[in-house]
């Protein structure tokens, strides 16, 4: 039987340059090879330029973005050039692989498949799955996976990769300012709002979600009929009109919006902001 092999997946933008060469510069020999969707969104082809150097066995997929997570993630999953048993292990640009750990990833991978571990995930976010049939990547409050087989094990359960950095690990914090939320869970609000189920982070209790999953439905509404349609376009929309009623009940009910009006708007400080975020209330 062919030997199952060990693809880095990504999915990123061409504007992250910086981040793609940073995640992948020390580790991309440790792979069989990189299998990526790269969005158009306003950069050059410096990224897809980069993975196809570095792409070995793998693929680079250059397309316009979908405003959804799972559609780029099925078009790496299910393309035919990923063969069954293949070990597929996931980074967001912002993440990283530490290189040792990277190093010995094959023999790791096949220290896995003998103890019947198909799968590990990180702190409950799937890190590492191997292709099996009927699956797909779907959207929810990030993504998840349908269709694992085998058993899953916790990588941080294993004395040795304890420590994040010792194997996989997050530079966000690095490299986004703390301010970046504010946008940031906004777009997931707006943007990939029918997509994705972001809400519920902020409204655990199921009889709250519901209200304000309409809640949301109502404002996009309202502000589609307005023509406001992004997030920038809503930051100059609020600049220019005072909150009616409406939108001050959105503002006071929903904390990602909250958030953002007060830091766009009102100019309230970061600080000043996590302070009393939830409680603060437009009057």
């Amino acid at each position: 039987m062919t030997e199952p092999r060990n693809f880095l997946c990504l999915i990123t933008s061409n504007r992250e340059t910086e981040n793609v060469d940073e995640l992948t510069r020390n580790i991309w020999s440790h792979f069989d090879g990189i299998c990526c969707v790269v969005h158009k969104q306003g950069g050059d082809d410096t990224v897809v330029r980069l993975l196809n150097e570095r792409k070995g066995e793998g693929f680079v997929i250059e397309r316009d973005f979908k405003w959804h997570h799972g559609h780029a993630m099925n078009e790496v999953l299910l393309d035919r050039r990923i063969c069954l048993m293949d070990a597929l292990w996931w980074r967001d640009s912002c993440e990283r692989f530490n290189p040792v750990f990277t190093k010995n990833i094959r023999a790791l991978s096949t220290s896995l498949l003998r103890q019947n571990i198909w799968n590990l995930a990180q702190y409950s976010k799937i890190l590492m799955f191997r292709r099996w049939y009927n699956q797909q990547i779907f959207n929810g409050l990030h993504w998840g996976v349908g269709g694992l087989y085998g058993r899953t094990a916790a990588i941080e359960s294993f004395p040795q990769f304890k420590n994040d950095r010792d194997c996989a690990y997050s530079v966000r914090s690095e490299k986004r300012a703390s301010v970046h939320r504010y946008i940031h869970e906004l777009q997931y609000l707006l943007n990939y709002g029918p997509n994705g189920n972001h809400l519920a982070l902020f409204f655990p209790d199921p009889t709250q979600l519901d209200r304000a999953q309409w809640d949301l439905f109502a404002m996009t509404q309202y502000l589609a009929e307005n023509g406001v349609t992004t997030v920038d376009q809503l930051i100059d929309w609020w600049k220019g009109n005072s909150p009616d009623i409406k939108m001050i009940h959105w503002i006071n009910f929903c904390r990602p919006i909250r958030n953002a009006y007060r830091y766009f708007i009102l100019y309230h400080t970061d600080e000043a902001i996590t302070k009393d975020e939830d409680e603060w209330r437009l009057v």
